[in-house]
């Protein structure tokens, strides 16, 4: 992939100065971060990094969390415009590909790698692809694999945390009621004020979810309540 090139327009000024305008539409660069900067000459000067040329998005998360025995990817943009594609490296192999939505309103993406093998870590890179083919890395973070022992599911009641947090729109809850017994979920927001409540029964040892979509954004406490249990968690609902 052509991912080298960066055009810029030169003109002289007195004391052999130079003014640059930068016309680039996405900051090209290689795996390494750093692109060669061509001048109108032809003539290559010094190299550039992603924080001195504009790119065309505005991303505010991306972050990779064990879903179960699985990495959960997700990122959040606020703005994007003249995007095709993203694409999710694991260890610099290219394991998904996501088409963009070139919103300008807070966009939120999620990706469930499966191919994960328990106690290895990984690097995984965010890449955003240009509509003419150009392609940065705009985001990177680690996740050591750390898949917990199966425990007798039935037996006990819990609450996970819900997925994906923080989120826009929609997330999803998964909990266990133990057999025989009955519980509640209730959703405050952050003054304490009752949102959402749920009447739960028993699930079995898989457990059941409830996807619930959220009134407005802010901060979210959402509790569950059972015989001899009471489990409460943090999420918190992006503008």
């Amino acid at each position: 992939m052509d991912i080298d090139r960066c055009a810029f327009n030169i003109e002289p000024s007195a004391g052999d100065n130079l003014i640059v305008e930068n016309y680039c539409s996405l900051l090209p660069m290689d795996r390494e971060g750093y692109t060669n900067i061509i001048m109108s000459s032809g003539m290559t000067y010094g190299t550039l990094t992603l924080s001195d040329c504009p790119v065309p998005i505005e991303l505010s998360i991306f972050q990779a969390v064990m879903q179960e025995e699985f990495a959960a990817i997700s990122w959040i943009t606020e703005t994007e415009s003249n995007l095709s594609v993203f694409n999710i490296y694991r260890n610099d192999l290219l394991i998904h590909t996501e088409y963009a939505t070139n919103s300008s309103q807070t966009t939120s993406y999620e990706f469930l790698d499966t191919e994960v093998v328990d106690g290895e870590t990984y690097i995984y890179d965010l890449e955003a692809v240009d509509l003419d083919g150009s392609a940065v890395i705009i985001g990177s973070t680690t996740l050591t694999i750390d898949i917990p022992e199966p425990e007798e599911i039935s037996e006990i009641t819990v609450l996970y945390d819900n997925y994906p947090n923080p989120f826009k729109g929609s997330t999803t809850i998964k909990y266990v009621v133990k057999e025989k017994q009955t519980a509640t979920l209730t959703i405050c927001n952050s003054k304490g004020q009752l949102v959402d409540s749920f009447g739960l029964s028993e699930t079995g040892e898989n457990g059941a979810e409830i996807v619930w979509n959220t009134p407005a954004s802010g901060t979210y406490f959402y509790k569950l309540e059972s015989e001899g249990v009471s489990q409460v968690k943090k999420m918190l609902v992006l503008k």
